[in-house]
């Protein structure tokens, strides 16, 4: 340890005396530098033994955290006053470059030094590039090499433009061609370093004794033996004569990608012959770190297709695989393939080469993926992303078993084999984000292109050698071995598709035994994309870049899910943040993330459709055709169709289990991104549609729904982007499928569809334009007819309408009856004739029949023969039929007869006329204001059973107020908390009073007092958020704490049965045993043997791990509670019938409102909460009748309302109205059924 803690320590002492001392005139400025050249090219040393990533361009301090080279840089980086002396002052000097000071050279040596992760600022200055382009040129070795490493070229193209770029590009250029070919390029400035040069090439030359005395420097040398064990060269051993050479390619290659990226500058390349040069160091016998920098500078080149397929042409590709493997040239090699792939030209060239050359480049690919460093293995996994659309790429990659190189690439990395641990927390990693996007992703990209082309390749083959299914797909072709296929992402899925029905189509053909899934499944590749897309999926919240290797992930098992076998393999446990929670139901979860997503990337759309995918291929979307009474399917077997369907169906139930409908209904609707936004409707569809198929009880909930039946027509009218039509033909056919299965009607056919909507687009925009004089006469007939001669002639004098001859034949009313009759009339000036007027019998009365009969009278329920007067001007409406002993409207009826035969209540739904007319009146009773102390405000109340209609307040400083409702009197005032009361609940004996409490940061504090003369507390519950007494008899409390439901004994406080999971494990956990809702209050039946809370039945009377019933969740705020009848539970808008487990109705009203039950069990009265997506409360109370649910009447109070109570004796109710803030609040009492008086 104090061997790598002395060298840091050192530079530490050299950089406190540097800071004191280097103002000083005494000062020994060239021995600083050059202990400091020597402290940097130790930590070098170092750092190049513990073999690093070469293409990892992160600081060392990220890549080897425990290395000395990232703490001397990081000891660099904070002294800012040494780099701005260093570009400032020690890096320029007024002297040529041929006589440039020992100071210069050691400070351009340290500089070049910290290249790695570090740079000197100030060294992109026009100044400084300038000075270095000049050292380039003219300068004496070592300065040349150094300023040949520290030039930047992207700054020289900013700072000189591009004919200086050329010069400095050539003049690199000219001088690597006189160290290979010194006859031919000829530089009479550095013959004598030429010379040294030569001596480390095959072909030594005599060496010059003045060189020595030229080069002042050290510089680290990396090798690698010929068993791929790495090794560092002795530094004071080995002499720099032969270092600097090689020293000089690096560097002047290193300059050179520089400019190679750029286009403008490849003519310039390609008269040096840059390309040929680059093939002249591949075949000599170079150091490795020489030929690493030629293929980094290669690789450059190659980004541009022209010299891409030049350098093919040139047997680029052999010499690429001829680099000797164990070196770190390696990685160098499959960054060039990796730009190689990005041309489609130079790929068809790569795919016809010789059978051997693309065998070992192949295997070469292969060994790279399996032994070179992670940027390798990551460029390599991209180029074989591109290869795969050749099939003969793809035979040669399963005949060397390549798909479990890819695999082992995923399995090998560091973040999955410390995911093994159970305490690991991806989050608390910072090596994960660089692991998953670098290395994960790419192979993940990899392997869905595999799994993709090995689709497109098997459907081809399939439709090929099939003429019937050649016949039904014509749009699919047939892919040679040495073709590119291509095709869309949009395409993709189709082909998923088509090849799970030539599956069930084609009876040698079947997905449970494809090789690519077969094999992928042995090697447990599920579990580990489930991993992936769990960990990536919650840090791409708060990193984006994360979403793609999400997408990545979830492309592949959309692919793999295609097998029946791979699906099962979701519903298998795997672990998860210290739980263990069923494979589907984490992509469930990631589905239902996107719900809450304020904005929705294409990229997380994408994510997002992928995810439905895979849910919809569990689920079997169109169910397979062989699993029906099919003459083309009878050769299948029907035990293995048989085993299909129980597997669909377990699907389907944890799918169900998870809320996976109510997610699915969701994204029906969804319409943002526009970019993707028609894929998710039809995969949520597709989805939907196999839960309906293979599942009894979602087809029944489904066809209760108003979400499938009253808001079709707005989605599937036309796409949510207009290039997405044909995507939504195929939505509208599913949608169709869908609706049919749930309400067993045929649905109408596209075309019938198509033309309704076309008709709704039209009609509403056309104006109807006719002739005035056509009505007048229309009028005028019907004047007539009814005998209104003055007014007719009036008419006709007014109006130009006839001529003097036909004034004459409309005078009387025999021309009309002549006209009715249809014999017509022709004059000889007349404008109208039979045949263009009464051959259509076209009058007033024709017009208005037919508006009243067909298009009212015909479209109204209930339709008799026997009408009152139609109305003009309003609607029609028939009335409807009544039983016999239906109870009258008329309130004085209903009480004669129900003095005489008629039943109960004047007759059939008597009771309900006489709640509408009790319970839509409320009367204003008076109103009880806060005193104000300390600013408190009302929070809570409730009636107070012992005294008459005495009101208990809550308010926010934590006191009660006891008042006398009749004098709304303070009775007197009590504190029991510290922090708002949120709600109160007596007991019916008046005995005991729970009261709940909450602070400004959702504390709870609940307590049950005793009530006397004073309060008495009796019991503390901790943690609960809300409390309430059993309802038969009081003996029992239930509290509510996140997803659990607690029942303790009033008498002895003791806990007697907890339901449910605790707030630790319940968002992740195996047997998902309840849903999620914000505010779940637990609540016991109306006979306490039942409980309800967080969407799950439980039954009090034994001790139980698992709920009777969970209840479908489709909303995330009420958790619902009983019926009076004991057969219903109401869970917000929808009504579950508690014998069966089935949806009987929804009732939109009650959308977000929280239900109350009178005293009497007959009215319900339901106030709206206070939600984060509909800030602010409704300022009314409705009732509804609680037989049928209609609604009775309403409240409008003044303010919102905040909270309610209701008396014994339901004739007055308590109501807490406050501001939007609860700044101010105010008690308002209103009496039931009573009349305002006038003056209200």
């Amino acid at each position: 340890m104090s061997s790598e803690i002395e060298p840091v320590t050192d530079f530490v002492r050299l950089m406190d005396k540097w800071k004191v001392d280097h103002q000083n005139e005494g000062y020994d400025l060239l021995s600083f530098l050059t202990r400091c050249s020597e402290i940097l090219e130790s930590a070098l040393v170092d750092f190049h033994l513990r073999n690093p990533d070469p293409l990892d361009q992160r600081h060392p301090k990220l890549v080897i955290p425990e290395c000395r080279l990232g703490k001397v840089l990081t000891l660099l980086e904070n002294c800012k006053e040494f780099n701005d002396t260093m570009t400032s002052t020690y890096l320029k000097t007024k002297d040529s470059p041929k006589n440039v000071g020992r100071v210069v050279i050691a400070s351009a040596k340290l500089s070049l030094l910290t290249g790695k992760g570090y740079r000197i600022t100030g060294l992109d200055t026009e100044e400084c590039v300038n000075v270095l382009i000049s050292w380039i040129i003219d300068a004496n070795e070592p300065l040349r090499t150094y300023a040949t490493g520290l030039i930047n070229g992207h700054c020289v193209v900013k700072k000189f433009g591009k004919d200086k770029s050329i010069e400095l590009i050539t003049t690199l250029l000219r001088r690597l061609w006189h160290y290979l070919e010194p006859d031919t390029y000829k530089e009479a400035e550095r013959i004598v370093f030429d010379e040294n040069r030569n001596k480390s090439n095959p072909r030594k030359r005599k060496q010059s004794s003045n060189f020595i005395s030229q080069i002042d420097c050290k510089f680290v040398v990396r090798d690698v033996d010929t068993t791929g064990k790495s090794c560092v060269n002795n530094l004071y051993n080995s002499s720099c004569l032969e270092q600097m050479p090689w020293m000089l390619d690096c560097y002047t290659f290193h300059s050179l990608k520089c400019f190679g990226e750029s286009e403008e500058f490849l003519s310039t390349f390609n008269e040096c012959n840059a390309l040929s040069l680059i093939c002249r160091y591949l075949k000599t016998e170079s150091e490795d770190r020489v030929v690493y920098m030629v293929l980094e500078f290669l690789s450059t080149l190659i980004r541009h297709a022209n010299a891409a397929i030049n350098f093919i042409d040139s047997d680029g590709i052999q010499k690429l695989i001829d680099i000797q493997k164990p070196s770190m040239c390696s990685a160098a090699v499959a960054l060039c393939l990796y730009n190689l792939a990005g041309h489609k030209e130079a790929m068809e060239k790569i795919f016809h080469s010789q059978a051997c050359i693309l065998r070992e480049l192949v295997k070469f690919g292969l060994w790279l993926l399996d032994c070179s460093h992670d940027s390798g293995k990551s460029y390599i996994a991209q180029f074989f992303s591109v290869a795969f659309s050749c099939q003969n790429v793809l035979s040669l990659f399963d005949d060397m078993n390549g798909l479990r190189y890819l695999v082992n690439m995923i399995s090998r990395t560091n973040y999955i084999i410390r995911a093994a641990d159970d305490e690991y927390d991806p989050r608390e990693d910072p090596d994960m984000p660089h692991t998953t996007t670098h290395i994960i992703k790419p192979a993940c990209v990899a392997l869905s292109m595999y799994f993709e082309a090995h689709v497109v390749f098997k459907v081809g083959q399939l439709v090929k050698f099939c003429p019937s299914l050649k016949r039904k797909y014509p749009s699919i072709e047939f892919v040679t071995i040495y073709e590119f296929a291509t095709h869309t992402r949009d395409l993709h899925y189709e082909y998923f598709e088509i090849l799970r029905v030539l599956s069930d189509e084609c009876e040698n053909f079947s997905l449970e035994s494809w090789m690519p899934i077969a094999l992928f499944q042995r090697l447990d590749g599920v579990p580990l994309l489930l991993k992936i897309i769990t960990d990536t999926g919650e840090l791409a919240v708060t990193i984006p870049a994360q979403v793609k290797v999400c997408q990545a992930a979830l492309d592949v098992l959309c692919a793999v899910t295609l097998s029946r076998s791979c699906q099962m393999t979701l519903t298998k446990t795997y672990p998860n943040l210290g739980v263990h929670v069923i494979g589907i139901h984490l992509i469930l979860n990631y589905i239902e993330g996107h719900i809450h997503f304020t904005e929705v990337t294409c990229t997380d759309g994408v994510c997002l459709n992928s995810a439905i995918a895979v849910i919809a291929n569990c689920t079997g979307g169109t169910c397979p055709k062989s699993w029906h009474d099919n003459e083309s399917f009878k050769a299948h077997d029907p035990l293995r169709n048989n085993k299909m369907k129980r597997d669909v169906e377990t699907l389907c139930k944890l799918i169900r289990q998870a809320d996976g409908m109510k997610t699915l209904i969701f994204f029906l609707w969804v319409t943002k991104p526009v970019q993707t936004a028609d894929e998710t409707r039809y995969f949520a569809c597709k989805a939907l549609l196999g839960l309906v198929e293979y599942h009894q009880p979602v087809r029944q909930i489904l066809a209760k729904l108003n979400a499938l039946t009253s808001q079709l027509l707005p989605v599937i009218q036309e796409p949510v982007l207009k290039d997405k039509k044909e995507l939504n033909v195929k939505f509208y056919k599913n949608l169709t499928l869908l609706l049919e299965r749930i309400v067993k009607v045929k649905v109408l056919t596209l075309e019938d569809d198509l033309k309704t909507a076309l008709r709704t687009d039209v009609v509403p925009e056309t104006r109807a334009r006719y002739d005035n004089e056509d009505v007048l006469l229309m009028i005028y007939i019907y004047l007539v007819s009814l005998g209104f001669d003055d007014n007719t002639r009036r008419l006709a004098q007014g109006s130009e309408i006839f001529s003097d001859d036909d004034n004459n034949l409309f005078a009387t009313s025999n021309s009309v009856r002549k006209y009715e009759t249809g014999k017509g009339f022709v004059t000889e000036n007349s404008k109208f004739s039979e045949s263009n007027y009464s051959a259509h019998q076209v009058t007033l009365n024709s017009i208005t029949d037919e508006h009243l009969i067909k298009n009212q009278h015909s479209k109204r329920g209930n339709t008799v023969v026997a009408v009152p007067p139609f109305p003009l001007f309003t609607h029609h409406h028939c009335p409807k039929p009544r039983n016999k002993i239906e109870a009258s409207v008329n309130i004085q009826k209903r009480h004669c007869h129900q003095q005489g035969v008629y039943p109960k209540w004047g007759g059939i739904g008597g009771m309900g006329h006489y709640l509408r007319m009790i319970y839509s009146r409320f009367r204003n009773a008076g109103v009880i204001r806060p005193t104000n102390d300390r600013g408190s405000h009302f929070t809570a109340v409730a009636f107070d059973h012992n005294a008459d209609c005495g009101l208990i307040l809550g308010d926010s400083a934590g006191n009660l107020h006891f008042h006398k409702a009749s004098k709304f009197e303070d009775r007197f005032k009590m504190g029991v908390f510290e922090s708002t009361i949120t709600y109160i609940e007596p007991s019916y004996a008046g005995d005991v009073m729970l009261l709940l409490s909450s602070n400004c940061w959702w504390h709870h504090n609940c307590a049950l007092f005793a009530m006397d003369d004073t309060l008495d507390k009796k019991l503390t519950f901790e943690g609960i958020d809300f409390v309430e007494f059993s309802k038969s008899v009081q003996d029992k409390i239930v509290a509510s704490r996140v997803a659990q439901a607690i029942i303790y004994d009033v008498n002895t406080g003791t806990a007697i049965n907890t339901y449910g999971k605790d707030a630790d494990d319940y968002f992740y956990s195996e047997d998902k045993l309840g849903c999620y809702y914000e505010r779940n209050r637990a609540t016991f039946s109306y006979d306490d043997r039942l409980v309800l809370s967080n969407g799950c039945l439980w039954d009090v009377r034994k001790s139980q791990t698992l709920p009777v019933h969970r209840y479908d969740q489709f909303s995330d705020t009420i958790s619902g509670v009983f019926h009076p009848n004991g057969l219903e539970v109401i869970i917000n808008t929808e009504v579950w019938d508690m014998r069966n487990y089935e949806l009987i109705r929804t009732i939109p009203t009650l959308d977000q409102f929280q239900l109350v039950f009178n005293r009497s069990r007959n009215v319900m009265y339901a106030m709206k909460i206070d939600t984060e997506e509909r800030p602010g409360l409704m300022s009314a109370i409705s009732t509804f009748d609680a037989s049928n649910y209609k609604q009775l009447g309403s409240i409008s109070a003044e303010q919102e309302v905040g909270a309610l109570a209701l008396d014994d004796c339901d004739r007055n109710i308590a109501t807490i109205e406050k501001s939007s803030d609860w700044s101010m609040s105010v008690c308002r009492m209103y009496e039931v059924g009573m009349v305002l008086e006038d003056d209200e």
